[in-house]
């Protein structure tokens, strides 16, 4: 029987078991990212693509792929949600019908058993909304993988996976990721964020409340070649970052101070967090990009570093001149 026979079957009178959200800009892989959908070896799914006013053509190479697929769904925006991408990805949110939630990507390549195994997974796991596997980067020869994440313990709770997404420096993305669909919602969707920046780690830290999963199999292909939302550099994205590191501190704050640690150890990592919040670790992570900034944005980064008491005055002079010599050089070059 076809995938086409089977989804016509599947949509007749019941919700599909996983939706997956489809934010898509970006044609050139667009073909590669729905058939890897299509192959799935689970198939109770549906796919919800969000056109987000892209140039490129991208409803002929849906049509052409999975047009003739009652489990895929096309919307074209009428307005591009940039720099506000996360608005795009809750609207493909609220028109799910699933248990469970996939963020998708428009380029990144899903092994075939994906579903499969991350149902298992979730099945297995009631009391847990999050679960996520390994993923491999490459940029555009998927043969040539550049980078394999590390594993992670097969539980953890929501205390220790922030710490270790925060303190250890646990690469994590967004396709990888697999929820279920109703925590997703109750939580008002993705936290928003400028330029989708760290978006999605917020998103998880949140979502972890019940703890967290984790499929050491590596089951997504992640392609970083300059054209994604996390490789994207150059003055406008350094300021969406800067700003979006600016709006996150103090949600990272209060959910770092609801944390409930069930031990010792855990206890310690709270303390530890907190401490590290405390001494500025988003403004660190955003200075480079804060001397970026149009002087009144700079200035209003400075004044909320000088409110926490994270700056000395000779500091904020030494940071001003060092903005003021940046703009001589880009003046004169």
């Amino acid at each position: 029987m076809s995938q086409q026979s089977v989804g016509k079957m599947q949509t007749k009178g019941k919700r599909p078991k996983v939706s997956i959200g489809l934010p898509a800009y970006k044609g050139q892989f667009f073909r590669e990212a729905l058939q890897c959908w299509v192959d799935q070896t689970f198939s109770d799914f549906e796919v919800l693509v969000y056109d987000d006013a892209s140039p490129d053509d991208l409803k002929s190479i849906f049509d052409e792929v999975c047009g003739a697929d009652p489990r895929f769904r096309y919307v074209r925006n009428k307005e591009n949600s940039s720099p506000r991408f996360v608005r795009n990805w809750n609207k493909t949110l609220a028109a799910a019908r699933g248990e469970y939630f996939v963020l998708g990507s428009d380029d990144d390549v899903y092994d075939k058993t994906f579903l499969e195994k991350m149902v298992a997974a979730a099945d297995q796991n009631p009391g847990v909304d999050l679960f996520y596997c390994r993923y491999a980067r490459f940029s555009d020869d998927i043969k040539k993988k550049q980078f394999f994440s590390s594993c992670a313990p097969r539980v953890e709770s929501q205390t220790e996976y922030v710490y270790a997404l925060l303190c250890e420096n646990r690469l994590t993305i967004a396709p990888n990721y697999f929820m279920r669909r109703s925590a997703a919602a109750a939580m008002g969707g993705f936290v928003d964020l400028p330029a989708a920046w760290a978006s999605d780690w917020l998103s998880w830290a949140h979502l972890a409340r019940h703890g967290v999963v984790f499929v050491s199999e590596v089951l997504l292909y992640w392609r970083a070649n300059g054209r994604n939302i996390s490789t994207k550099v150059g003055g406008f994205w350094d300021r969406q970052k800067c700003a979006a590191g600016v709006e996150a501190e103090p949600l990272w704050m209060q959910l770092i101070a609801s944390l409930t640690p069930r031990t010792e150890a855990e206890a310690w990592q709270k303390a530890q967090l907190l401490a590290w919040m405390k001494t500025g670790y988003f403004m660190r992570q955003i200075w480079p990009y804060a001397l970026l900034l149009p002087w009144r944005c700079f200035i209003h980064v400075l004044l909320q570093e000088k409110r926490a008491g994270r700056l000395s005055r000779m500091m904020i002079i030494k940071r001003i001149l060092l903005r003021i010599y940046l703009g001589m050089r880009r003046f004169f070059a």
